[in-house]
Parts: C-alpha cells; sequence; structure tokens
C-alpha cells in the first residue's frame, strides 16, 4: 500500500510539472500504477486480516490494468 502511496505521489507531481504533455507508457505506467500498486495492498492486506476477499477491489484492479492497455 505504501508503494502504490508513493508512485501516485510521483504520478502527481509528473501531472503538475507537465499539465499538458503528451502521455507516454511510462507516465501512464506511473499514473495507473500508483492507484493499482495501493488497490492491491489493500486487498492483500484485508485477505491477511480478515480473511475477507473484496470482489469490488479485485474490479477496480482490473478496471484500472484495462486502462492501462488501452491508455498504452
Amino acid at each position: 500500500m505504501v508503494a502504490g502511496i508513493i508512485v501516485t505521489a510521483i504520478a502527481d507531481e509528473l501531472t503538475i510539472a507537465h499539465p499538458g504533455g503528451d502521455v507516454t507508457a511510462g507516465t501512464a505506467a506511473v499514473i495507473l500504477g500508483g492507484p493499482g500498486r495501493y488497490l492491491a495492498g489493500n486487498a492483500a492486506f484485508k485477505w491477511t486480516v480478515f480473511a475477507h476477499w473484496s470482489w469490488l477491489r479485485a474490479v477496480a484492479i482490473a478496471v484500472v490494468a484495462v486502462t492501462h492497455q488501452v491508455v498504452a
């Protein structure tokens, strides 16, 4: 989860530094990878602590992955 927050902060910095810039595959990976990592980490945490798998988080991870494939 912490890695997802850090990658999202990097994506924010990239977006603020170049608001009208072109989106490269690397930029898209950072912008979508941060939330994807956070969601995956959160799902793993919930599974480890509560033995509960959230299907909503699984759907959200899938949406982020599909969006990344479309953008990149």
